[in-house]
């Protein structure tokens, strides 16, 4: 009788490490991200770039700093709509609204700034966002 108590246990034990694994997998892919580069009027990479996506909803903020190379990540973002606004010194505040991250989406957002004072703002709009 043991034995099959202790089968039947093990059976148990596998079966809740299945559904708290399966949990957690369906978890992460109700996230999205953010990726993106960012030029001057010329092309050049803009290097400690300021970006801040916020939820639109949820007003949640998240920044990241482009990178040597001009690039951003900001990861993980909960699927919603939001607003991207990219500021660095010597340039006008870059703003692109009204941008949707569906689940288990990568949106893409390159930017060229404007040169100009920050406290002016450029706002970017397009028809779709891959």
């Amino acid at each position: 009788m043991k034995t099959k108590g202790t089968a039947q246990a093990f059976k148990l034990t596998i079966a809740g490490m299945f559904m708290v694994w399966t949990t957690l997998a369906l978890a992460q892919v109700e996230q999205g991200r953010f990726v993106g580069h960012i030029v001057d009027p010329q092309g050049a990479s803009v290097t400690g770039a300021s970006v801040k996506v916020t939820n639109q909803g949820t007003d949640i903020v998240q920044t990241a700093v482009t990178n040597g190379s001009g690039d951003f990540v900001i990861t993980p973002v909960q699927a919603g709509v939001y607003t991207l606004t990219v500021t660095a010194k010597g340039f006008q505040t870059t703003t692109s609204p009204n941008i949707e991250v569906q689940v288990g989406q990568v949106v893409r957002e390159d930017l060229a700034l404007h040169l100009g004072a920050a406290n002016i703002t450029v706002e970017v709009t397009t028809a779709q966002h891959c």
